[in-house]
């Protein structure tokens, strides 16, 4: 396994993190922003099961604001900028410089949600900080890009606009997760999370090669041994970068990977269990129960059953702050 330039300039590892997490997305509030404007957030309410998890973003469009959150006291936020709120806490948002808006008291906000599987959430609470500011890398950006349109759709929405702006919604999670990892992260998320690992080479490369061969038989000494530490260094300075433990971080991943497999209903849990790292079905078996809650039939089934056209998706609602 060789990793080092996968995990130094961010290629591959989004790619295997994205393909273990189904994201889906909506923009729910397009806001006018008036002088002084103010947004306040109650901490998103657990989604059930079958409505998945839910994870708030802000698109700032003009102006300028102030961000409170879980990690994030009194950040700035500029055009262009992205607030993710993984854990989905609660938050405020406001003016910052009524002056800052081009034309005084014509700005806008973008309010929406990114959608991942209920079984995936424990590995996104892992693998981002509870709240994070994704900056803009500048004009000509493909975040810069893509915001564009989603103000162009949000403004004026063409044939399709609402599913339209359903996909570039979607889209937007992957990214902002590119810019944030080509970006200096750490200065501007004050929390742990797997994205600020780019930090650290041996563990960056450790964690591509995991997502990459999630069958191979990790142990805490062959990861310590892969990321040439020691076992205690490795747990060490895993903790404190990610915020989670090198084993609970594999867990999260092969039952996320396992929990995908499932919903896909074409492979049976026997063989599942062995192409996420476990050497019996039973131990598979008993491993699912712990962490999601339900045999990986039963979740299977219940997935199946659950199986169904998305919510109806529309335009967004209009509303003005300030």
């Amino acid at each position: 396994m060789n990793a080092a330039k996968d995990a130094k300039d961010g290629a591959g590892w989004l790619d295997r993190l994205l393909a273990l997490v189904d994201v889906d997305g909506r923009l729910d509030i397009r806001c006018d922003l008036g002088a002084g404007w103010s947004l306040d957030q109650a901490a998103k309410v657990t989604e059930a099961e079958d409505a998945g998890h839910h994870i708030p973003f802000h698109v700032l469009l003009d102006g300028e604001a102030v961000v409170d959150a879980d990690g994030l006291s009194q950040a700035a936020m500029h055009a262009g900028d992205v607030l993710m709120l993984p854990a989905g806490g609660a938050h405020l948002l406001r003016d910052r410089d009524p002056a800052s808006l081009q034309r005084p008291g014509e700005g806008t906000l973008l309010c929406g949600r990114f959608i991942v599987p209920a079984a995936s959430s424990k590995l996104i609470r892992a693998l981002l900080p509870p709240a994070m500011v994704v900056r803009s890398p500048g004009p000509g950006s493909r975040l810069t890009r893509l915001l564009a349109l989603m103000r162009e759709e949000a403004d004026a929405p063409g044939e399709g606009g609402a599913a339209l702006l359903r996909h570039l919604s979607g889209a937007l999670f992957a990214v902002a997760l590119r810019a944030a990892m080509g970006g200096d992260l750490p200065t501007t998320v004050d929390a742990p999370g797997v994205l600020a690992l780019g930090a650290h080479p041996r563990l960056a490369a450790l964690v591509v090669d995991i997502l990459g061969d999630l069958a191979h038989d990790w142990t805490l000494d062959s990861m310590a041994e892969h990321a040439a530490l020691s076992r205690s260094s490795l747990i060490r300075s895993f903790q404190a970068a990610a915020g989670v433990s090198p084993a609970e971080f594999l867990n999260q991943v092969r039952m996320t990977e396992a929990a995908r497999r499932l919903r896909a209903g074409r492979e049976s849990p026997a063989a599942i269990g062995e192409a996420v790292g476990y050497a019996s079905e039973a131990a598979f078996q008993r491993a699912f129960k712990r962490e999601i809650g339900v045999t990986p039939a039963a979740w299977r089934d219940g997935a199946e059953a659950l199986q169904s056209p998305p919510d109806n998706v529309v335009l967004p609602a209009r509303k003005r702050l300030g």
